[in-house]
């Protein structure tokens, strides 16, 4: 049977363990919503350059059609 001390010091390793788990979840999480940001301003770009590039490729439909 494990000794008073030696219960002790386990629960304090897995306690140091679920503190490290819990740290490195953070960080993840944090760097996953910065990642989330960057890609939705990156579409968000994408998008407005795409919506003028419709309007142009429209303008010269309508360009072409009148000559």
């Amino acid at each position: 049977a494990k000794t008073f001390s030696e219960q002790i010091g386990k629960l304090a390793e897995d306690g140091w363990q679920s503190s490290t788990i819990l740290e490195n979840c953070r960080r993840r999480i944090l760097d996953s919503q910065r990642e989330s940001h960057w890609l939705k301003q990156t579409l968000d770009e994408s998008q407005s350059k795409l919506q003028r590039l419709r309007t142009d490729v429209s303008e010269i439909r309508v360009g072409l059609e009148s000559e």
